[in-house]
């Protein structure tokens, strides 16, 4: 009697599940449509680079997770090359400008991690950014080495800040900052 019972009770069971999954067979479609018109009507967002985008020494270097809200489409990732630390996209645009100009574009800074902000912000007060608050923390700005390019006036820095402008960098404050330039963002 009880192995009876067991089995009507499996049983019972899987035709409970048949229809559950009917259940939800038949509201797949309607899902689906509802998907799709959310889809169609969002905004366009930017796509990060795929990792092929990339040179080939490019490594990965971690995840950011302080800072600003990063633009629509950008992941927290963070990736390597020659020394400088940038998110993917902002990295596949910087090495774009350092093939136009035929080198690598030489800097003082890129990503700093939330400590290495708040020092930045401690050694640097009234020009870093308090930490929580900075786009070098997410991997979007990099500081140009002025005095590689024989200072902030000169013919070879104004060529640099072009070719950056170009291609998605923005400058915060040129007079006061003009080696800080941030990609996708003003800050």
């Amino acid at each position: 009697m009880d192995a009876l019972a067991a089995i009507d009770g499996v049983l019972g069971r899987v035709t409970e599940i048949e229809a559950m999954a009917a259940r939800l067979a038949s509201s797949f479609p309607a899902v689906l449509a509802g998907v799709e018109q959310v889809l169609a009507t969002a905004p366009e967002a930017p796509l990060a680079p795929s990792r092929g985008s990339l040179l080939p020494d490019t490594r990965r270097f971690g995840v950011s997770t302080t800072g600003p809200p990063l633009p629509p489409g950008l992941t927290p990732e963070l990736v390597a090359w020659r020394g400088v630390v940038l998110n993917p996209a902002a990295m596949a645009s910087f090495q774009e400008a350092s093939r136009i100009l035929g080198a690598p574009i030489r800097v003082t800074d890129s990503y700093r991690s939330h400590e290495q902000q708040a020092a930045a912000y401690d050694r640097k007060p009234g020009i870093a950014a308090p930490p929580g608050s900075s786009y070098h923390e997410r991997g979007l700005a990099i500081d140009v080495d002025g005095d590689a390019y024989g200072g902030y006036d000169s013919a070879a820095f104004r060529r640099v800040a072009q070719v950056l402008e170009s291609l998605g960098w923005h400058r915060f404050d040129p007079r006061g900052e003009p080696w800080h330039f941030s990609y996708l963002v003003t800050g």
